[in-house]
């Protein structure tokens, strides 16, 4: 599948001239930008995942020489958390060279104002009253870590802390999880509400106090 990226790829640099190439996988896309840098002289941004990154870097070889020569002579380099800094750091690359950018959710003002004037009635919606309300939302894989999630509201559910938790998303840990919120007794405290639309997902953040993501990369 890289050939026709590789293709596209120099068609678009030699016919708009970009100021900058910003690619989102370190092997092999990003071998396509570091060879359109060389011959164009286009500088590259990469953009790092955990995932990504370490998986390159455990396996070693020859893909582990690639990805070391994309992030080397990368214009910059984007980590979505620290522990991908630290992981893009492991391959001798600078720190200074790595900007620690966390993923967060774009909506427009609009749809924040909107939010915000039905944040009670959403709270409503998820009966979530004068509990304090935790958002997470991501697929629903062992990686992801929610489990880590419910156990922290069970111990403080234990503790008499008013909490609420809604879990966005599907996956292969979905049933997993609800089992766990049965054998705990969390059904009033916990949701699954599988995927849901954007403006519903804008009314959610809208209605949290606070939104929780616990990757174990």
């Amino acid at each position: 599948r890289w050939l026709p990226a590789l293709f596209w790829s120099s068609w678009y640099a030699w016919r708009v001239k970009p100021e900058v190439i910003v690619v989102s996988h370190v092997v092999p896309i990003g071998l396509i930008a570091r060879w359109l840098w060389r011959v164009t002289g286009i500088p590259y941004v990469v953009i790092t995942h955990g995932m990504d990154v370490a998986l390159v870097r455990d396996g070693g070889g020859r893909k582990y020489a690639q990805a070391l020569s994309v992030l080397r002579d990368a214009w910059l380099i984007t980590a979505n958390s620290l522990v991908t800094q630290k992981i893009v750091e492991s391959f001798g690359i600078d720190s200074g060279k790595i900007f620690f950018l966390p993923p967060s959710p774009c909506f427009s003002d609009e749809e924040v104002l909107r939010a915000h004037a039905e944040r009670s009635a959403t709270r409503r919606k998820y009966r979530m009253g004068e509990e304090f309300f935790i958002l997470t939302v991501c697929r629903l894989v062992e990686r992801k870590n929610v489990i880590m999630i419910v156990e922290a509201v069970q111990a403080l559910k234990e503790q008499g802390v008013l909490i609420k938790l809604c879990i966005v998303g599907d996956g292969l840990e979905k049933i997993r999880l609800q089992s766990l919120i049965v054998q705990y007794r969390l059904e009033d405290h916990v949701c699954c509400t599988g995927a849901v639309t954007r403006d519903e997902l804008v009314r959610l953040y809208g209605a949290c106090d606070i939104f929780v993501l616990t990757p174990k990369q």
